[in-house]
């Protein structure tokens, strides 16, 4: 039975898909080798199939090869389906028999079909192929094989659909879908198992390239995995610590906490805490532990998970932080600066330690009220200042004017003292929320300023006193001011020295001159204390005096040079050494000393101490209250023999000095000290005793240290990068600064590393303006939040073009209130412009595509084997080629032109071909038999073996260009003469008539008046009566006598029209005119001929008169002739006036349509491009009636023309 042996054939099917899981195990099925084994094996199973199929008569067989077939294309695609189905064909052809056409045909009807939902399948996205779809796909290739069952000798057609149908329909499209199933349950297993290798392989890469450590163990806390990163941060091998429990790399002191944290693991509790840990070198790292319990499919606990993050550095930058805080506590103490805010939203005031110490008060006598603070502030205040103080402080509140003043001050305790205030507001939106103030204890300086008041008073009265001249040096400008005392002892008035520096070099004698310099150099320096100098100066009267030189800078320029320079010049020609000079010289010298910012100390040469400064004190801790007079080696009696030494040789004449050198303290510290040590001369030139200078920098040292290993390290991992690592902290007070940036800052910011070490503003100041605000609202954002900072910006480094920059940072808090963030800066101006650029470029060409009028379509070129183009495939086409085409875009897209348009020339193919294998880019025009248009098309080659076009349909075109030229060939060669002129009178157009008949050429016409043709003959009124009739939109008819070129005169009658635009205004006139020269003599003849007949008539009848009676019956004769000639007569006039308002009608039937016809021709040629079809076609038809009717009209013309030449006898 068929149903027997079809099953049998189709067992063959489920071997088939077990050895096709094989190959897709081995091979994927985008694999060209995975697709020709496919094909092998399922052309081979389609043979086997044949070879034992169910045989309906001798050479009419049936099997399962529709199933392979179809299936082999839809799983595998063409290159399978094609192996498969050449075999199968080759088979079959070798079978032989009636049935060989159809085996072909169902052979191929099972690959197309297969390969056509194929295609879909691909086309979907790789969307799941469905139950039904499987099932509907088998059912369509034998529904295919039964049709084809009609290709069968006649005589089997009916016996082969009675046999197989059922089984056909029934069984084959279910057998279809199984081994479908079969087919696609291995495609989903095999992408299932690459998607877990997948995942597998990424998880396993992850977990490797982590920045942070991975360690998990098990339930006996024994290590049973750890990552990479983990080994690195603590610096042992996997091995080394595979199966060591967690403790044993734990520092001791934190081994307590980790027995409490591994005891809440098991009990099913995370964890998130700070460790500290041994590494293999013995040191200790800190890290961030991040723990997670994990139990087993049963819920009991088998481990733990952890996460481990290396925060060492951010534990140093904390201590650090700390030790900040801690100096600017104590800065605060020895500036004795105390600080306070008013927090406008809480309504609160808050002091620091040093504003309760100014005001000798402790912090609990102080209510916590919002006012109480203010209150015992303002009583400190004498009653006079209390109102001034409080007005400022409102002023700044209500109003953000920042304040600083300066008033004395009684505390608690009633000391009396000088402080000065400050205060600035903080704005937020233009709104002050906070004032931010410092109360400074200015006692001392109020002092020391006291003092230096009664000392200058004395000094200037010293001055005065002693007959000194006195000079007064802006260093910065090089003017002097010279008291007349000074030109006076030099011999000079007041009018004969000018203000200038040069007036006193030129002066120093040649042999002082490089001396006065390089001492004068050595004092702005700091290598002598004092400006004190002998040198000698030219008088007026040509000899030099000596005189004693001395000065002080007053006054210092930011960076520390001098600016003004105040000074003596003494006569001590006879008296060099004056006392008041010495005295005054020691008093400067000591208040000098002992208020230097340096440390400084005078000793004589027992090394007993004869002055020593604050700053020397305090840094070497010397607790004694007064220590003039007490040795040197009794305050430091650990002295070491080394520095002993030192002093001996010193005080032998020698000048020691050292950049750095440990000191130790009395309280065991050692600092590092920079200091310098040579002796002091007494008035006879002996060593009186040894002066030194000193500056502790171990602060700056350790530092220094630090910073320089850091930096170090941080230099070599950022070397290489161009863009730019940094930290970046906002202070409590809401400033910012970088303290550690890369060298990439220089190619971000334009500044470097030091640049924004301590401030902001170098960043700020190229950050675009436009931007700044958003970018400062984005840290205040990330900073309020505690949210990553990610932004781009703007920059415009002086010099360069604008850069695109991206942030992206991380925040932390530290100790101070302070945050900071760790990130980086990337430079991404090319990838912006990019992105703007392919924005652009997208949005442009879209525009361009979808409204661009004409259309266009690209192409890939199709070669064959020998490069010679074949065929070409539509890759993208805009909606006016699918409007002028009629090919729908969404059907040829993909699909090549020969699939299209089966019948295209082949001329098409070379001609694009040749394009765009070239390159060279070709315009034509050409007409497109299967699509019936004309089109213009220019193509161009965009890339290699691709080209475009851009299409222009010319169809209606074409036939309004054939239209257009028959109509002005009737006008051309009408027998009217036809005259356009514009408003004026100016002649725009004239036809070949108007040349024929006026002997002027179309070129001496154009831009003339019709005046040319004036003969005088008709008057002014006339032409004033024509004006106005067409001027006022009306037709004008009637007759003109005019003059041709060659002086002969001619007669023409005349229609002239206005011709309007479509909002009915008139632009031109059309004047249609005939030659009537010729009626108008014949007119004239016959009223000659007549006025001659009457006279004929009068003498003839006088004659009839006298011989009336002999000539009778010749009188009737004549009578009847007269009468007959007489009406023949007015038959001629009927029929003159009868042509004369023919042709007057002609005329004006003749204007109308040729009206119609320009105005038409000329709206087509002017707008017939934005017309649409519609409107194009009804001026065309406007036309095509007008020739029509003028062809009409034509032939009555020519009938009443032969009328007149008498070929028609009326």
């Amino acid at each position: 039975m068929i149903i027997v042996e079809l099953l049998y054939n189709l067992s063959i099917l489920v071997v088939l898909s077990v050895l096709s899981g094989f190959i897709d195990a081995r091979f994927t099925r985008k694999e060209t080798k995975g697709q020709i084994l496919q094909g092998i094996l399922f052309g081979l199973t389609a043979i086997i199939g044949m070879m034992n199929p169910y045989v309906l008569t001798e050479g009419i067989i049936f099997d399962g090869r529709s199933i392979v077939i179809s299936l082999c294309a839809l799983f595998f695609g063409p290159v399978s389906g094609v192996i498969t189905s050449a075999l199968s064909i080759i088979y079959r052809m070798y079978l032989g028999g009636s049935g060989v056409l159809m085996g072909i045909l169902v052979i191929l009807s099972s690959f197309l079909i297969g390969i056509y939902f194929h295609h879909l399948y691909l086309k979907s996205n790789q969307k799941k192929i469905t139950d039904f779809n499987l099932y509907l796909f088998g059912l369509v290739v034998h529904i295919a094989m039964l049709l084809l069952v009609l290709a069968l000798p006649t005589k089997n057609i009916i016996d082969t659909y009675k046999i197989i149908s059922i089984t056909v329909l029934g069984i084959f499209p279910v057998v279809s879908f199984l081994i479908g199933k079969t087919l696609l349950s291995t495609l989903n297993n095999n992408t299932y198992l690459k998607d877990l290798k997948d995942s597998e392989t990424r998880y396993s890469r992850i977990v490797s390239a982590a920045n942070e450590g991975i360690w998990v163990f098990d339930e006996k806390e024994k290590t049973s995995f750890i990552n990479t990163r983990l080994t690195e941060l603590l610096g042992y091998t996997s091995d080394e610590m595979i199966g060591l429990p967690m403790s044993n790399f734990v520092h001791p002191d934190d081994l307590t906490d980790h027995h409490k944290q591994m005891n809440e693991r098991r009990d099913g509790q995370k964890g998130y805490y700070e460790r500290r840990f041994i590494k293999k070198d013995n040191s200790v790292i800190w890290m961030i532990v991040s723990a997670v319990p994990m139990n087993d499919d049963s819920g009991k606990y088998s481990g733990s998970f952890g996460m481990l993050t290396d925060i060492s550095k951010q534990k140093i930058i904390e201590q650090k932080q700390r030790k900040i805080e801690n100096l600017l506590l104590q800065t605060q103490r020895l500036a004795k600066v105390g600080g306070w805010e008013w927090n406008v939203v809480e309504n609160q005031m808050y002091w620091t330690e040093e504003c309760y110490r100014i005001h000798d008060v402790e912090r609990n006598e102080i209510e916590t009220s919002s006012t109480d603070h203010i209150l015992k502030s303002l009583s400190c205040y004498s009653e006079t200042d209390r109102p001034t103080v409080m007005a400022a402080f409102t002023n700044c509140l209500n109003n953000g004017i920042p304040y600083d003043l300066v008033f004395p001050f009684t505390t608690y305790k009633d000391r009396s003292i000088w402080i000065r205030t400050v205060a600035k507001p903080v704005l937020e939106d233009g709104r002050v929320v906070q004032v931010i103030g410092s109360i400074i204890d200015i006692t001392d300086q109020k002092i020391s300023e006291e003092a230096l008041r009664k000392s200058e008073e004395r000094w200037q009265f010293a001055l005065e006193g002693s007959n000194d001249g006195v000079w007064d040096w802006n260093i910065n400008t090089n003017e002097v001011y010279f008291s007349s005392r000074w030109k006076e002892m030099l011999g000079f008035s007041d009018n004969e020295i000018l203000n200038e520096i040069g007036e006193w070099e030129k002066r120093i004698h040649p042999q002082d001159l490089e001396y006065v310099k390089d001492e004068l150099q050595k004092y702005f320096r700091g290598e002598l204390p004092n400006y004190d100098l002998e040198h000698r100066l030219l008088c007026k009267d040509g000899l030099y005096k000596y005189v004693l030189a001395r000065g002080k800078v007053m006054k210092r320029n930011l960076d520390g040079s001098p600016a003004r320079m105040v000074g003596t010049h003494k006569d001590i020609t006879e008296q060099k050494h004056s006392e008041d000079i010495i005295k005054r010289s020691e008093r400067l010298l000591k208040l000098f000393i002992e208020n230097s910012p340096a440390a400084i100390a005078m000793f004589d040469r027992e090394m007993n101490y004869i002055i020593a400064s604050k700053r020397y004190i305090e840094d070497f801790n010397i607790k004694l209250e007064n220590i003039i007079g007490i040795s040197h080696y009794d305050v430091f009696p650990y002295m070491s023999e080394r520095l002993k030494k030192i002093h001996k040789h010193c005080l032998e004449g020698a000048i020691e000095k050292c950049a750095e050198d440990t000191f130790p303290q009395s309280n065991g510290k050692i600092d590092w000290v920079k200091w310098e040590l040579q002796p002091w001369f007494e008035h006879n030139g002996e060593i009186g005793g040894l002066i030194f200078f000193s500056e502790v920098i171990t602060d700056r040292k350790n530092a220094e240290e630090k910073i320089k290993q850091k930096d170090l390290e941080f230099r070599k991992l950022s070397s290489n990068v161009s863009d730019m690592i940094f930290q970046f902290t906002r202070r409590p007070d809401g400033t910012y600064f970088v303290p550690i940036a890369s060298e990439g800052i220089k190619n971000i910011f334009g500044c470097s590393p030091e640049d924004v070490l301590e401030d902001f503003t170098p960043i700020v100041k190229v950050i675009l303006s436009e931007d700044i605000d958003r970018v400062i609202e984005d840290i205040e954002y990330s900073a309020k939040n505690f949210s990553k900072f990610d932004c781009e910006f703007r920059v415009q480094i002086p010099g360069k073009s604008i850069q695109y920059i991206y942030a992206k940072s991380t925040p932390e808090r530290l100790d101070d209130g302070s945050i900071t963030w760790f990130g980086f800066n990337a430079d991404v101006t090319e990838r912006k412009q990019a992105e703007q650029e392919i924005i652009e470029n997208r949005e442009k060409f879209k525009q361009l595509f979808t409204s661009l009028h004409d259309g266009f379509a690209l192409h890939e070129i199709l070669v064959d084997k020998n490069g010679r183009p074949v065929d070409y495939r539509f890759l993208e086409a805009n909606p006016a080629y699918e409007n002028m085409t009629g090919l729908k875009v969404s059907e040829i897209i993909g699909r090549t032109v020969r699939e299209i348009i089966p019948t295209i020339e082949n001329y098409w193919i070379e001609i694009y071909g040749k394009v765009a294998l070239t390159g060279k880019p070709v315009k034509f025009e050409n007409y497109v038999h299967q699509l019936k248009k004309h089109f213009r098309i220019h193509a161009y080659s965009p890339s290699k073996n691709k080209f475009a076009c851009i299409t222009e349909d010319i169809t209606e075109a074409k036939k309004s260009e054939t239209k257009i030229n028959q109509l002005s060939l009737a006008v051309e060669q009408s027998p009217v003469i036809v005259i356009i002129t514009d408003t004026k009178g100016i002649i725009e157009y004239v036809n070949p008539k108007f040349t024929e008949l006026t002997q002027y050429t179309f070129e001496e016409a154009i831009g003339k008046s019709p005046a040319i043709l004036k003969s005088g003959h008709t008057t002014e009124a006339e032409y004033k009566e024509m004006w106005q009739t067409i001027l006022f939109g009306n037709e004008w008819s009637g007759i003109f006598h005019n003059k041709k070129k060659d002086g002969q005169m001619f007669w023409e009658s005349a229609k002239i029209s206005p011709i309007r635009n479509s909002v009915g205004k008139i632009t031109h006139f059309v004047a249609l005119k005939e030659d009537i020269t010729q009626r108008v003599e014949i007119e004239k003849e016959l009223e000659e001929y007549r006025n001659s007949l009457e006279l004929i008539v009068a003498r003839r009848t006088n004659e009839i008169e006298r011989i009336n009676k002999e000539l009778l019956s010749e009188i009737e004769k004549k009578k009847q002739t007269e009468i007959l000639l007489h009406q023949s007569l007015e038959k001629e006039k009927e029929l003159n006036q009868l042509k004369s308002r023919f042709i007057s009608t002609a005329s004006h039937e003749f204007r109308t349509p040729l009206t119609s016809i320009l105005s038409s021709a000329e709206l087509i040629q002017r707008y017939g491009k934005k017309w649409d079809e519609e409107k194009y076609q009804e001026h065309l038809n406007r036309i095509t009636n007008s020739v029509e009717y003028l062809t009409e009209l034509m032939d009555d013309v020519l009938t009443v023309s032969r009328i007149e030449s008498g070929k028609i006898q009326l």
